[in-house]
């Protein structure tokens, strides 16, 4: 299971298939229902597809932290007020 998180909260879950390389132009556009990222170019050097399987929203969204310069995969810790709250509850 992987979390989805942004904007410092998780916001669902889900499971990953395994990925494919973009190459060609012709590929992401035929992927473009899936992504929804219009573009003229690839958008990056090496651009990957990560197909998402069995997502669920989580209600309400869970703080985690998110340290300063983590970019792409980042490991679940859950905030201070998270763990004060699941040892509360």
């Amino acid at each position: 299971m992987k979390f989805l998180g942004c904007g410092k909260f998780i916001h669902g879950v889900c499971t990953t298939m395994p990925g494919e390389r973009i190459t060609s132009m012709e590929r992401f556009q035929e992927l473009l229902p899936r992504h929804g990222l219009a573009s003229r170019s690839l958008p990056y050097v090496n651009t990957w597809a990560l197909p998402l399987e069995k997502v669920q929203r989580v209600e309400p969204p869970i703080p985690y932290v998110h340290h300063q310069g983590a970019q792409g995969w980042v490991a679940f810790e859950p905030r201070e007020e998270t763990l004060e709250a699941t040892v509360t509850s």
